[in-house]
């Protein structure tokens, strides 16, 4: 009967240590969940910042498109005037 005993104390005390264990890991468990939670806001913010930045990007460079085509636009009409004043002083003075 005692060795019974002592048997069931080690059983409770086995019981206990692993309890204890469980409760531990359930801890980490709940840690580990809150910083992926943190991380995944976090990645998300950081997604949300990039579309942006990629629709900024976009926007500077269909501007820099129109742009450049306004630059050739306005070059052609300088050429063209700076011919018509070239033509201008080749003709002879007068009615």
């Amino acid at each position: 009967m005692q060795v019974m005993a002592s048997q069931m104390v080690q059983a409770v005390d086995r019981w206990e240590q692993v309890g204890a264990q469980v409760e531990q890991g359930q801890q980490t468990a709940t840690q580990r969940d809150k910083e992926i939670a943190r991380l995944t806001y976090q990645v998300q913010d950081l997604q949300a910042a990039m579309q942006q930045r990629d629709t900024q990007i976009q926007q500077l460079q269909t501007m820099v498109s129109e742009m450049s085509s306004q630059e050739s636009t306005l070059m052609q009409c300088i050429l063209g005037m700076d011919r018509r004043l070239a033509e201008l002083e080749r003709r002879p003075p007068g009615p």
